[in-house]
């Protein structure tokens, strides 16, 4: 499998994960929330990270294991409460939390504490994942 394939395969649990919750979900470098707008309180921020790869096999057909992470942050504005944010984290994590899907596979969420950032509180966690590459 590529980068491709994981990305794809990731952008498509956001977006089942977007259906099912009528989540607002910014994706980096593809949907960006505007914080101006009053009518939004609530989101969650994605981004997937290209890491980097071990060889696992030195055959004519090498194989290589490639490490990355989803990073996933609940935002809330200021003033709200940070439990609205911690509880779309956890609901966010629990789609990719240790399971193997069918190009990729991922570990155990490792959460932060929510922080304030310009207005905004963000609860973020990271999920790693790694994929096959042959």
């Amino acid at each position: 499998m590529s980068y491709v394939a994981a990305q794809k395969e990731i952008l498509g649990i956001l977006a089942q994960m977007e259906a099912d919750h009528r989540w607002v979900i910014e994706l980096d470098n593809r949907k960006a929330v505007d914080q101006s707008d009053p009518t939004i309180d609530l989101y969650l921020k994605a981004q997937i990270v290209d890491l980097s790869g071990d060889q696992m096999d030195l055959g004519e057909t090498p194989i290589t294991k490639q490490y990355g992470q989803i990073l996933l942050c609940a935002c809330i504005r200021e003033g709200q409460g940070t439990l609205p944010a911690t509880e779309m984290l956890e609901t966010a994590v629990r789609y990719f939390h240790l399971n193997l899907f069918e190009v990729i596979e991922t570990a155990a969420a490792e959460k932060q504490r929510p922080k304030p950032v310009g207005g905004w509180w963000h609860a973020p966690a990271i999920i790693n994942f790694w994929y096959y590459w042959k």
